[in-house]
């Protein structure tokens, strides 16, 4: 394993917040592969939770005025079934050594979840529930916090399917947060549940606190630009989309052949 400062995390995760937020999602799906040349799987995974936890948090308190409770209530159970259910799933796999080295590469899980995710943000913003629709929310909802957990790439489900449920803007970003929260509360649950409690305080603290608020400075940062229109909002968005893509390309390949 390589140091990690830091001022080091924090540059990372403020960059990847930034990439991710013009992307439109991302944000974990950048840092694990980064963090898992400087720290053991449970740690990055349990990191990238802190890091989302936060964020979400942050995100919330934005527009607080603005969620959407009864989208809320209708999804947050679920998904946080699922990210415990799936933190724990991840907890008990990492122990077995011949799954171990396979999940550290991690490769296969991360690319399935961004193809889900960007095929599943095609999908038309409907917001009728038609018959089975509350059943299919629920199911996408448990999916999403599972993925999430199992995957450590954040709600990958999630923003696609508020998507069809939600007006833009504030609703959307503070809904979207809460329930990330709620979520990502469940993997860190989940993840104690299945690696045990002693990987919280296996944590470097001036690491966590690091990233989260180079998370925060980075999401922040990407509202300012955003709000000055200095580029074309669709322009910006392809061009992030690409970079994303681009730079997850690149550190998922160095995690397959280093």
């Amino acid at each position: 394993m390589l140091d990690l400062s830091p001022a080091l995390i924090a540059f990372f995760s403020a960059s990847a917040a930034l990439l991710g937020t013009f992307a439109g999602f991302g944000t974990s799906a950048l840092l694990l592969p980064l963090l898992l040349f400087f720290l053991p799987l449970p740690q990055a995974l349990l990191l990238t939770a802190l890091i989302h936890l936060s964020l979400d948090c942050w995100k919330t308190l934005l527009a607080p005025h603005a969620v959407v409770w009864r989208f809320v209530a209708s999804v947050a159970p679920f998904a946080i079934a699922g990210s415990i259910f799936g933190g724990f799933i991840a907890g008990t796999l990492l122990t077995l050594p011949f799954l171990n080295l396979f999940l550290h590469r991690y490769t296969p899980l991360l690319i399935i979840a961004l193809l889900l995710s960007l095929a599943l943000s095609q999908l038309r913003r409907d917001r009728e529930i038609h018959s089975g629709g509350e059943r299919t929310t629920s199911l996408l909802a448990f999916s999403a916090g599972f993925a999430s957990a199992l995957t450590g790439v954040g709600n990958v489900i999630l923003a696609p399917l508020a998507m069809r449920s939600l007006p833009p803007s504030a609703p959307f970003l503070a809904t979207t947060g809460i329930i990330s929260a709620l979520t990502n509360g469940g993997r860190i649950i989940g993840y104690l549940s299945g690696f045990g409690f002693a990987l919280l305080t296996s944590l470097n603290p001036s690491l966590s606190f690091g990233a989260v608020g180079g998370a925060i400075v980075g999401f922040s940062l990407a509202l300012v630009l955003q709000r000055l229109r200095t580029f074309p909002a669709p322009l910006l968005h392809r061009y992030a989309l690409v970079g994303l893509l681009g730079v997850l390309l690149v550190e998922t390949s160095m995690q397959l052949f280093l």
